[in-house]
Order: structure tokens, then sequence, then C-alpha cells
């Protein structure tokens, strides 16, 4: 009888310890379910980069003043996959969509100061009475037929400065453990541990300097 209570006992330990195992398993692949897909970020310039670009592409001191340097973005995408393997790279298309509209939206600010500005533009300036004219004076004054022309000009240069069509900017493989998240980058021998925490659609991962907060794409 004693024995045959041991061997009872020693059956539901290994039965507990496999159910436990199971569990951890279960909620590994939970939280592996949960990560899987393709998150999206809009990554921001800073002051310095916005002003440097915009200058590049002809903007005035004048006209700076009146430019939002902080509202320049591309769309990160950081991709994971159910083999482990992972993607950071830009979306082009979004990302171009997005200068275009930060471009347009900053030649219509210049449109609200046009009274502030001709010093740049000349008497010229007086004679758009509307937004739409200003913008084909805009486009005038850099020699493109339309304003459609000028803005595709822009971005597209914008585009190939920044090399976004070689958009793949980081490939490796990760595991998570807990709430880590351990990233290694193709190339190098050892992971990159970061905490990480999914609530709804959102994914935020904290470095050491910064947090980035995705979008479920």
């Amino acid at each position: 009888m004693k024995i045959s209570k041991k061997i009872a006992a020693l059956l539901l330990a290994v039965l507990l310890i496999a159910s436990l195992a199971a569990c951890g398993e279960d909620s590994t692949q939970n939280k592996m379910d949960a990560l899987v897909g393709t998150w999206k970020l809009n990554e921001y310039f800073d002051a310095d980069n916005t002003k440097s670009m915009l200058e590049y592409f002809g903007f005035d001191d004048e006209e700076l003043e009146y430019a939002d340097l902080e509202g320049v973005y591309l769309v990160k995408l950081l991709i994971l996959n159910e083999d482990k393997s992972y993607s950071m790279e830009y979306d082009v298309d979004a990302s171009e969509a997005a200068l275009r509209s930060y471009v347009d939206g900053y030649i219509g600010k210049l449109y609200e100061q046009k009274d502030n500005l001709t010093a740049i533009y000349g008497d010229e300036i007086n004679e758009c009475e509307t937004l739409e004219d200003f913008q084909s004076f805009y486009a005038w004054l850099y020699d493109y037929d339309t304003y459609e022309d000028y803005l595709d000009a822009v971005v597209d240069g914008m585009s190939e400065g920044m090399e976004l069509s070689d958009n793949v900017s980081e490939t490796g493989v990760f595991q998570i453990k807990d709430n880590t998240l351990e990233m290694k980058v193709d190339g190098e021998s050892e992971y990159e541990y970061v905490d990480y925490a999914i609530n709804g659609s959102q994914l935020s991962i904290e470095y050491s300097n910064t947090t980035e907060v995705y979008t479920k794409a």
C-alpha cells in the first residue's frame, strides 16, 4: 500500500511538472502570436535635420521662420515573422505621402505670410489672391510648369536623398523571454535585450535612451 501511494504521488508530481511546462509553452506561444505581424511608427526628424533639408531645397531663412521644424516624419515598419526573423524598413509610399503633405502644408503657411515675404518674392507676390495662385507662382519661381510638378520634384529629391528605395535598414532574428524582446542583427553575435509591452494595437519597445511606440498595421 505504501509503495502504491508513493508511485501515485510520483505520478502526480510528474503530471504537475508536465502541466506547468505546457502552461509555460502556451504562455510563450501566446506572447509570440501577439508580437508577430507588421508594426508601424512615425519616425520624426529633429529640427536641425529638417532645417538642413529645407535649406537644401532652396528655402530661405526668412521662409524658415514659418516652418514647423519638428513636423517631418517617415513611416517606419517593424516586421516580426513567425519564423522569428525580423526586418526594419521604411514604408516608401506612406513616407513619400507624409513628405508631400508636409511640403504642401508648408507652402500653405508661406501663403498666409506672403505679405511679410515680399523681399524674397518681389512685387509679383501681390498678384496672388488665392492659395492656388500662390502655389502656381511658387512653381514658376523654380521653373516648374505646375505646382504638382514642383511637389513631385521636391518629394522625389527628398526620397532619393534619404535612399528610401533601398528601404530595408535592418534584418535579424528575435526571441522573447518574459517581457523581454531579444533581437540579434544579421552578422552580429549577440542579442540586444529590450523591454516591450503590448497594449491593444500598440507595441512599446523601451531602449536605453528612448521608447518607441508602434501601431499594428
